[in-house]
């Protein structure tokens, strides 16, 4: 079983993988980008990521016509009309992570990922219940299971520390010390207090 890491962003989404010591980031195999979390529908056809979002003219979150940006903002809701259209919300996030999860298995680092099964999924800081237990059931529906969520500020420190070549000298110089993390996303900006106390990461405040 291969646990990854998946950020389902607001703007773009990506899947990365812990392998020894190195974190794989494993993007579009066609550009080496991350992918655009948009969907299209034109009839019975779906386009999804760089697709959707190049037939795109319009910006912002939210639905366009037949196109949704930034889809995880939606869950909550019971459905939504798209291009007249009544959809779930769950089915479009749906579409986005089967999309992601697809496109990176056929990717050069596939190997890496040897099935994609289970995920810690990064969310922001102010997803509620209902709206948590609405991504389980997208990924669900695409055949990842969600084994943790991650708050994206933590998620940024965490990657903060793991990225740096002396981990341990800098758990030494920030330990029992307070640190204010700032995620300035593509549609939420999130601070989170944090405090790390012997290697131990704890959120304090969101």
């Amino acid at each position: 079983m291969t646990v990854v890491g998946f950020d389902f962003g607001t703007t773009n989404s990506l899947i990365s993988v812990v392998v020894g010591d190195r974190v794989i980031d494993v993007v579009d195999p066609d550009d080496g980008l991350p992918f655009p979390s948009v969907v299209r529908y034109e009839g019975s056809k779906t386009l999804v990521g760089r697709d959707a979002k190049e037939s795109l003219d319009s910006i912002g979150v939210g639905v366009h016509g037949n196109t949704v940006m930034s889809p995880k903002f939606l869950l909550g809701d019971h459905s939504v009309h798209v291009g007249g259209v009544e959809r779930s919300p769950i089915d479009i996030v749906h579409d986005v992570v089967s999309h992601v999860k697809s496109e990176a298995l056929r990717s050069p680092r596939a190997s890496a990922l040897d099935g994609v099964t289970q995920a810690v999924v990064t969310i922001p800081v102010n997803m509620t219940g209902p709206r948590r237990a609405a991504l389980r059931d997208a990924f669900r529906r695409s055949d990842i299971g969600i084994t943790q969520f991650v708050h994206e500020p933590l998620a940024a420190l965490y990657g903060y520390f793991r990225s740096t070549p002396d981990m341990a000298a800098l758990q030494r110089q920030y330990n029992r010390r307070y640190l204010l993390v700032v995620d300035w996303g593509g549609g939420t900006l999130d601070l989170t207090l944090c405090r790390l106390d012997g290697g131990r990461i704890t959120q304090i405040r969101n």
